[in-house]
């Protein structure tokens, strides 16, 4: 099975292409054998041995059946240390803390730009602030929090 695949590096200028090919890929893979190389094999595969009794979902990965497990039990075992608002799975964790960290650097930005005018607020159009520093990814940021990102 052989597929083109697109590399977007950092640079937004440059677009990178490689030929992939599988077979290779798992050959490779299989050179260096532990649990999550192979586990990792399966998501190629289609291979899917983890199955929710209660309702018969079935995942190829074990950490995927233990967050739809949540769905059913109502846990959220992944709590904000600022907020204490609780997730349940440690992605949405991960994507609320991004927003502490991007609302740090725009406050900090405004401090910076001793020319940014009250235009700025009362306009509905939205700027962006670079923070390749926190994950590598851009803020679209108005001033009513952010809109989305984009990864860079």
């Amino acid at each position: 099975m052989d597929a083109d695949l697109t590399i977007l590096p950092f640079a937004k200028s440059q677009i990178y292409t490689l030929d992939f090919n599988l077979e290779n890929y798992q050959v490779l893979y299989n050179r260096h054998s532990s649990q999550s190389e192979e586990r990792h094999i399966g998501t190629h595969t289609g291979e899917k041995p983890y199955e929710r009794n209660t309702c018969g979902k079935i995942f190829s990965e074990k950490y995927h059946l233990t967050c739809h497990k949540y769905i059913h039990t109502g846990e959220k075992p992944y709590q904000c240390n600022i907020c204490g608002r609780s997730f349940s799975p440690n992605s949405g964790l991960t994507r609320h803390r991004c927003f502490y960290s991007a609302e740090t650097l725009y406050r900090s930005d405004l401090k910076k730009q001793k020319n940014l005018t009250e235009e700025l607020f009362n306009n509905t159009e939205t700027f962006t602030v670079n923070t390749e520093t926190i994950f590598n990814f851009i803020f679209i940021i108005s001033t009513t929090g952010i809109l989305g990102t984009k990864v860079i």
